[in-house]
């Protein structure tokens, strides 16, 4: 088998891409949910460690007084 080889970028922008062709083609909306809620983990990740002070999900957690894993709980709860 190939390996294809994707930046972290490319990795958080094709299952989006998919999301939305498919939301926009009213495909399966677990699909369509499952897909996007990868890209922005992705997405979190990336910004996380390139650029830490633009971090969305520390900027919810610190303006809603939650502790990380009390953020995550309600952040990824509709994923899990």
């Amino acid at each position: 088998m190939e390996r294809i080889r994707v930046s972290k970028v490319e990795a958080a922008n094709r299952p989006l891409d998919t999301a939305i062709e498919l939301f926009f083609a009213e495909g399966d909306p677990l699909a369509v949910h499952t897909l996007a809620g990868a890209a922005s983990v992705i997405a979190a990740d990336l910004v996380e460690r390139l650029r830490p002070e633009n971090s969305w999900d520390k900027r919810a957690q610190e303006d809603n007084d939650l502790t990380p894993q009390q953020y995550f709980a309600i952040a990824r709860a509709t994923q899990n």
